[in-house]
């Protein structure tokens, strides 16, 4: 019964396949990007972890996901550090408790998927990028003592500094 409507009139077949048309057309000469959409839309462990962090994090933060590898960058201002000559020790201890934050305030059975978690921090001075993996940044949730957290940094995180 509906196909003999559609034999009888068939407008509506004829539409759907000239829209389809249409839109191939316009994503083979990259009007529209229809993979960028696809992308976006791709469940992944970094992606549940930001639903939770974006409503947790300050407004300085950016965090993005690419290929389920967090990235998390932040802006720290050095006005706050009384002694000058010490802020790299003031950026350090910041990036320490960001990521301890993170940790805290992520998810952790979708945390421990996510594949690296990269800290940038900004200043006026210095750019400080971390690295950890995902399954280590969730032990941080459960260690309590300063000597075992301190142990646990040496071991897991990797820093790399750039001076401007």
């Amino acid at each position: 019964m509906f196909i003999n409507k559609l034999i009888k009139k068939p407008i509506l077949p004829i539409a759907f396949l000239l829209t389809y048309l249409l839109i191939h057309q316009l994503e083979e000469k990259k009007i529209i990007d229809l993979s960028e959409r696809a992308e976006i839309l791709k469940a992944t462990s970094c992606r549940a972890v930001l639903v939770n962090l974006k409503r947790r994090v300050p407004k300085n933060w950016s965090t993005t996901c690419e290929n389920n590898i967090l990235t998390i960058e932040m802006e720290k201002s050095l006005k706050n550090v009384k002694n000058k000559k010490n802020f790299q020790a003031y950026l350090y201890r910041e990036l320490a408790n960001d990521i301890i934050f993170t940790a805290k305030s992520s998810p952790v059975d979708t945390l421990e998927n996510v594949t690296l978690a990269r800290f940038i921090v900004n200043s006026d001075k210095i750019i400080i990028k971390a690295a950890i993996f995902g399954d280590d940044l969730v032990k941080f949730t459960t260690l309590k003592s300063k000597r075992l957290i301190l142990n646990h940094f040496k071991k897991t995180v990797k820093v790399k500094e750039f001076f401007k």
